[in-house]
């Protein structure tokens, strides 16, 4: 079965675990050097994570290695330039 006209694609938040429409969402991705970006066009390949717009989540990320789990990697993440807005 087909999703009708009205399907809202809901996604959960990986700092504080709300679902929220994805529109509200943030989405993250890791680009070929190894560097967190957002993805305004939301077609990035590879793993994403959503996280929402509130400054606690943002700041809650940076914590514990979460995102080395999220987006399983053993290598440094580094915050792009592009992506120094974020926070």
């Amino acid at each position: 079965m087909g999703k009708g006209k009205g399907h809202v694609p809901f996604r959960t938040c990986i700092s504080c675990g709300s679902k929220r429409p994805k529109k509200e969402l943030i989405r993250l991705a890791l680009n070929r050097e190894g560097g967190l970006v957002m993805d305004v066009s939301l077609k990035m390949g590879g793993r994403g994570a959503y996280v929402c717009k509130d400054r606690s989540c943002k700041e809650r990320l940076f914590r514990n290695r979460r995102l080395n789990r999220l987006f399983r990697t053993d290598r440094a993440i580094t915050v792009t330039p592009v992506f120094g807005d974020f926070q």
